[in-house]
């Protein structure tokens, strides 16, 4: 069953917001994100701190927008840009050959694969 969480910027829905995502990456499940107006689904693999602070998950995405015009590929995603987060109840099979679970771009992690 597809779960999702939109954030308005309380506590709680920080709360419910990381229990999704770090749910999402422990069973492998595709999420799709509002980001930035566009919606991108994705195979989530790190959530955390980045070392400026910041709530990220890095993260390979599959389909959607980008503003970048590359819709493929790994991504880093800010949560405070993100407006909703979907999980699909699609599951992706094995962790992409170029994961990195000891990112250096992260100072602490909630979660990962």
């Amino acid at each position: 069953m597809a779960r999702r969480e939109t954030t308005a910027g309380q506590p709680a829905a920080e709360a419910t917001r990381r229990a999704t995502l770090c749910e999402a990456i422990a069973s492998r499940s595709l999420v799709t994100l509002v980001y930035d107006g566009g919606r991108r689904t994705v195979e989530p693999y790190i959530y955390g701190l980045n070392t400026r602070g910041h709530e990220v998950l890095s993260a390979y995405q599959v389909a959607g927008e980008s503003a970048s015009g590359e819709a493929g590929g790994w991504k880093s995603f800010r949560l405070d840009r993100v407006m909703a987060v979907e999980t699909t109840g699609v599951t992706f099979a094995r962790n992409r050959p170029d994961y990195h679970p000891g990112d250096p771009r992260f100072a602490a992690i909630h979660c990962r694969a």
